[in-house]
C-alpha cells in the first residue's frame, strides 16, 4: 500500500490521520442527534409522556453519547420508582405543568371598583314629630294672628310620607279650597318655596304684575283683591330644605312693615330649633388638680419622675361644728315658712289660667278646634271680607235660630254699606276680660283715634262642636 505524502511513522503505527478524525467528527454528529444524544434539550421540550416514562435523561448536558444511549430497560423503568430509588420525592406525572387560574380571583378582579369622586352618601336627614310638628303649627298660627297682625293665616307642613306640603293649620280660610283660592296665594307660596326666601305683597296686582283695567284679569282676580297685603316665611331643616311656610295677609295695602317681617322671621327660627332640637351638650371634664410644693418648680416630665416622686398627704378641711340650735328657735321659723308657702301658694291658685291641651290632629280647623280668641277675630274678619255664610256658622245653635242666615246677611250688608263702619270694623281689637272652664267673656275696643265709639261684649261658649258665639251685646248685628 503506498504511503501518503508526508505520513509518518507514528501514522502509520495506528494513530489516527486527518481522515479519520473527519469520519469520527461525522460519527458523533449523527449519535449527538439521536434522542439519547449528550447535548441538552431546551426547558420547553423536556415534557413528560402521558405513558408515565420518561422522554428525556435527568442527567446533565455534557454526559457521553454512550451514557446518554442507556439500555431499553433504563429508559422504560416508570418514572415513580427511579424517583425513589434516587432518593427525591416522587410527583404525580399526569399534573399539567400549567397553574390554572383560580374562578374565585377572576371574580374578584372583575368587581367594579369605587371611583375617587363617589363620596359615600351621609345618614338620612331626621324628620320632625308629628306631635312637635302639630304643636309648632298651632302656635305659629297664633303668632301670625295676635303678633304679626295677620287677618287670615294658614301654616303648611312637609307630610312625612311623600315630600310635599299640606294645610296643617288655618284660620280665615277653609282648609280643603285654600289651594284651590285665587291664584296670587299660589304664586306667593310657590316663589318663597322655590326661593327658600321671605316674600312679602304690598300689592297683589303689582306683584303679579298684572293690568287692573283688563276685564280678564278683573274677574280671575276677584277674590284676590280681599288679600292686598300678604306676608310669607319658609321654614327650613338643617340641611336648609324648605319643610313649611308661615302665610298670613290682610285686606288693607302695606299692612306689614319691616318690624312685622323681623318678628315672623325670628319667630320662624325659633320653630326651626324647636322642631329639630340639636343634641344635649356634654360637659366639659375638668383637668385632675396637681398639688405642688411652695417654691418649687414645673414637674418633670414621663412616668419615672412621677413614680419617683413622693405623694404628699394634704391637710383635710373640717368645717367648725355649731352648736345646735334650740327646738324653741326652729318651731316659729318653720312655722312662719309655712304660712309664706300658702299664702304664696293661694295668690298663685287664683291666677291660674285653664292649660290648653296639647293638639293630637294635624290639621287645625277653625270651626271645631281653634282657640275661642281666634273664633272672635274670624268672625270679625269674615264679616269684614263678606263672607256672611262662614261668620254665621260661628254663631251657636240657638243663635242660629234666632238670626237665620239670609236675615244676618242682609242686615251685615246693610251695616257694611257705610264706609265709616268698614274702617272701624277693620281696626277694632278684641281683648279677653274673663275665662271658665265652658264660657268666655270678650270685648271688642273700637280704635283709640275715635272717641265715644260703644265696647262690644260677646260670650263664647263651648259646645261639641267648638267654640261658639252665643250672645252679642253691642254688636252691630243684632238678633
Amino acid at each position: 500500500m503506498n504511503d501518503l505524502p508526508g505520513a509518518s511513522e507514528g501514522d502509520a503505527a495506528g494513530v489516527p490521520s486527518d481522515l479519520d478524525s473527519a469520519a469520527r467528527c461525522l460519527d458523533a454528529d449523527a449519535t449527538s442527534s439521536e434522542p439519547g444524544g449528550s447535548e441538552a434539550e431546551p426547558e420547553q421540550d423536556r415534557a413528560v409522556e402521558p405513558t408515565g416514562k420518561r422522554a428525556v435523561s435527568d442527567e446533565e448536558p455534557g454526559a457521553s453519547g454512550t451514557d446518554a444511549t442507556s439500555s431499553e430497560a433504563d429508559r422504560d423503568e416508570p418514572v415513580e420508582d427511579r424517583a425513589s430509588s434516587e432518593g427525591e420525592p416522587s410527583q404525580p406525572v399526569d399534573q399539567p405543568t400549567a397553574i390554572e387560574a383560580d374562578p374565585t380571583e377572576a371574580a374578584v378582579d372583575e368587581e367594579p371598583t369605587a371611583s375617587e369622586d363617589d363620596e359615600p352618601a351621609g345618614p338620612p336627614e331626621p324628620r320632625p314629630d308629628p306631635d312637635r310638628r302639630a304643636e309648632v303649627a298651632r302656635r305659629s298660627l297664633q303668632y301670625l294672628i295676635d303678633k304679626v297682625g295677620a287677618e287670615r293665616a294658614v301654616v303648611l307642613m312637609e307630610v312625612e310620607a311623600q315630600e310635599q306640603l299640606e294645610v296643617e293649620a288655618v284660620c280665615g280660610f277653609e282648609a280643603t279650597n285654600f289651594l284651590q283660592d285665587a291664584p296670587v296665594y299660589h304664586e306667593i307660596l310657590r316663589r318663597a318655596l322655590r326661593e327658600g326666601a321671605p316674600e312679602q305683597m304690598n300689592d297683589p296686582w303689582e306683584y303679579l304684575g298684572l293690568d287692573p283695567d283688563d276685564p280678564i284679569v278683573k274677574a280671575t282676580m276677584a277674590d284676590s283683591s280681599r288679600g292686598n297685603s300678604a306676608i310669607c316665611v319658609p321654614l327650613k331643616s338643617p340641611s336648609g330644605r324648605v319643610i313649611g311656610l308661615l302665610y298670613g295677609d290682610h285686606h288693607q295695602t302695606e299692612a306689614f312693615r319691616a318690624r312685622q317681617m323681623q318678628l315672623i322671621l325670628a319667630y320662624a327660627r325659633e320653630m326651626e330649633a324647636r322642631l329639630f332640637p340639636g343634641p344635649p351638650s356634654e360637659p366639659r371634664p375638668r383637668p385632675p388638680r396637681v398639688h405642688r410644693q411652695p417654691g418649687a418648680g414645673a414637674p418633670d416630665s414621663g412616668p419615672e419622675a412621677t413614680e419617683n416622686k413622693p405623694r404628699r398627704i394634704l391637710p383635710v378641711f373640717r368645717p367648725p361644728v355649731l352648736p345646735a340650735r334650740p327646738v324653741s328657735v326652729l318651731i316659729p321659723v318653720g312655722l312662719i315658712l309655712a304660712a309664706v308657702w300658702v299664702f304664696v301658694g293661694t295668690l298663685m291658685g287664683s291666677h291660674r289660667t285653664e292649660r290648653r291641651p296639647p293638639a293630637g290632629i294635624r290639621v287645625v280647623h277653625t270651626i271645631q278646634n281653634a282657640d275661642p280668641m281666634i273664633i272672635a277675630r274670624t268672625f270679625l274678619r269674615q264679616v269684614q271680607l263678606r263672607r256672611f255664610g262662614e261668620a254665621w256658622q260661628l254663631l251657636s245653635p240657638d243663635l242660629q235660630k234666632k238670626l237665620p242666615a239670609a236675615s244676618f246677611a242682609s242686615q251685615a250688608e246693610a251695616w257694611l254699606a257705610d264706609s265709616t263702619n268698614r274702617w272701624e270694623l277693620g281696626y277694632r281689637t278684641v281683648s279677653e276680660t274673663a275665662r271658665r272652664e265652658t264660657t268666655i267673656l270678650v270685648q271688642v275696643d273700637p280704635p283709640q283715634k275715635l272717641k265715644g265709639l260703644p265696647v262690644w261684649r260677646w260670650t263664647l261658649q263651648r259646645s261639641p262642636d267648638g267654640w261658639r258665639i252665643v250672645q252679642m251685646e253691642g254688636a252691630p248685628l243684632r238678633p
